[in-house]
């Protein structure tokens, strides 16, 4: 009863951790990982509504994309509250910090002047501003969510590593144990055949 008792006990354990691990790896890892894939998109087709208004000046297209660009730039502020609001390992706060001033800068200096200049029909000035700024600024941003998204994986992986060492300790505890209750059960049916025969002998 008690090997039951230990075993069941380990069993439950493992079960609760593992089932942490999950928790862990689908609420700050896979969520996040998410998200940052999807301010990536919307950081990309930004830069996509830009040229498009670029390549087709004309009012309606530069008033669709614009308004367009607008809604993606809230939209990433709302998903990055989200991101930020999730647990975090130090090192990822450090890089979620920085890719926060990257960005921030980004769309200050860069999209938002080129954004006006566009709705003020300077294609020249929203041409240079493409050039000057969107892709040199973008490219800390970039480097900033593939920092961030490698992280997510590597984490992953460890909190996997873990669950699959725990795993094999819990496996052989329960073999362990296993083979102990056994091996008790021979000696204690030995030991009882033995007292049983000293009593019926005696008896006899």
């Amino acid at each position: 009863s008690a090997l039951l008792v230990v075993i069941g006990a380990i069993g439950l354990s493992g079960i609760s951790q593992t089932n942490d691990a999950l928790k862990t790896v689908y609420e700050d890892r896979t969520v996040p990982m998410g998200q940052i894939a999807e301010i990536n998109r919307l950081n990309m087709q930004n830069r996509l509504l830009i040229a498009g208004s670029l390549l087709d000046p004309t009012p309606e297209e530069i008033t669709k994309h614009t308004a367009k660009a607008e809604t993606n730039i809230a939209n990433i502020a709302t998903i990055w509250s989200a991101y930020v609001a999730t647990t975090q390992t130090e090192e990822e706060a450090k890089l979620a910090k920085k890719l926060a001033a990257d960005r921030a800068q980004f769309v200050q200096e860069g999209l938002r002047p080129a954004l006006a200049a566009l709705r003020a029909n300077d294609l020249d000035s929203a041409k240079r501003i493409v050039l000057d700024k969107i892709r040199t600024l973008y490219v800390p941003v970039s480097a900033g969510i593939e920092a961030l998204m490698q992280l997510q994986l590597d984490v992953a992986k460890h909190e996997f590593d873990e669950a699959t060492a725990r795993y094999e300790t819990i496996r052989w505890l329960a073999i362990g144990s296993i083979l102990a209750g056994l091996l008790i059960a021979v000696l204690f049916g030995v030991a009882l055949i033995r007292g049983i025969s000293r009593s019926l002998h005696h008896a006899v």
